[in-house]
């Protein structure tokens, strides 16, 4: 874990450009539901090397890495580079996107060994099993067909994960994925290996420099994460009430042929009583996903809840790849309540004459905890200015 992040740029050969240095701000954003993202600002004059790679990224893909104080480097490309001045002298903008980007670009079809010719009379490729297994399966299936330079690490054996139903036809793995993954809490990792970088534990061989390596994330209940209110900086603890129990839920088909089910929360509506607001109804003729997993997500839409906001200060120096990772869960005790939510992003800021820091923050917690959290989200902003000088 470096002190100073490195940020390198790739050209399309994977071949090194050079280390980006002289730049004026950086901003990466980890995501543990979407593609990570960042900025950089280079004042002046960039070698003509750099600036001559970069302005090609809407010719050939421009491919970019940073070494920061998270576990996994985090690799991806130059979406969008900008060479202006606006009076004060040049600089040269650069947005950075992550590799899971690869994810918007790749489609799961109906029949995944067959040719556009053979999609015909295949209505979906459906599949049920352990999450890990099933949406590893979706995304190797999608990388042999495209002959994309794609590893996926091999599933446990037995694989704990929970049960899903997936169903594809003509959507990308983005859309096929994203929900059943933030439904569990599971995370998906996707990052190209240079030779020196970590490998995931299950990886049995080193694979050819340029390969992309996606792994499904385990989340992890970190219970040293705890703040105790009287710790926290600013909180704010509120309360939601729940606008309906059960869902209505148009399946697959149009007209008179259309399909439709129910499915009821039944703890919610017994908790409710007889004053409950009843139900909703749920479009699902996408065939994304299964009827339950449908009305689920949209039901914990309207659940209701506590939410809670809270703020850390640098008294408080968890420290980023050592104490705690995106996907881990956080808690807060406020007002005798213990509130758990996962972290689902991390944002590192450089400034100029300021300190590095990295800033968690949470999201929803996984569904079905016995703590009142379905729909908390947390703040936690970690100005950790003794992080450097820890390593």
């Amino acid at each position: 874990m470096p002190a100073t992040p490195n940020y390198l740029v790739y050209d399309a050969a994977n071949r090194l450009i050079e280390p980006i240095t002289g730049h004026e701000s950086a901003t990466i954003k980890w995501s543990w539901t979407d593609a990570h993202t960042g900025s950089i600002v280079i004042p002046g004059q960039p070698s003509d090397a750099l600036l001559t790679t970069v302005l090609d990224a809407d010719i050939r893909p421009v491919l970019f890495k940073a070494d920061t104080a998270a576990t996994r480097p985090f690799t991806g490309r130059i979406h969008n580079a900008e060479y202006l001045d606006e009076g004060e002298g040049p600089s040269l903008e650069l947005t950075i996107v992550g590799d899971r980007i690869w994810f918007d670009a790749m489609l799961a079809v109906a029949f995944p060994t067959g040719s556009p010719a053979e999609q015909a009379g295949h209505e979906s490729d459906t599949r049920t099993g352990p999450l890990e297994t099933v949406v590893k399966g979706y995304i190797a299936d999608a990388a042999d067909r495209l002959g994309v330079p794609m590893v996926v690490v091999p599933a446990p054996d037995p694989d704990p994960s929970p049960t899903v139903t997936l169903s594809a036809r003509m959507i990308t793995l983005s859309e096929l994925i994203g929900d059943a993954l933030a439904a569990h809490g599971y995370g998906i990792d996707v990052r190209m290996w240079r030779t020196g970088d970590p490998l995931p534990a299950a990886m049995t061989f080193e694979p050819e420099p340029g390969t992309l390596i996606v792994d499904v994330i385990t989340p992890v209940d970190n219970r040293n994460l705890l703040w105790q209110q009287e710790q926290l900086a600013t909180w704010s603890l509120s309360a939601t009430a729940r606008t309906a129990n059960r869902a209505y839920v148009g399946g697959p088909g149009s007209g008179t042929d259309r399909t439709f089910s129910e499915w009821v929360d039944v703890d919610a509506a017994a908790a409710q009583g007889r004053f409950a607001l009843p139900e909703l109804y749920v479009d699902n003729n996408s065939e994304a996903t299964d009827a339950a997993t449908a009305a689920r997500a949209a039901l914990a839409a309207k659940a209701g809840g506590k939410t809670v906001r809270f703020t850390v200060v640098d008294e408080n120096p968890w420290r980023f790849g050592l104490d705690w990772e995106l996907g881990h869960y956080a808690y807060a005790r406020i007002a005798g309540g213990l509130f758990r939510a996962q972290i689902t992003e991390v944002e590192l800021d450089e400034q100029p004459g300021k300190p590095i820091t990295y800033t968690p923050q949470c999201g929803p917690a996984a569904p079905g905890r016995p703590e009142e959290v379905i729909e908390a989200v947390a703040r936690l902003t970690a100005q950790l200015r003794t992080q450097q000088a820890r390593r």
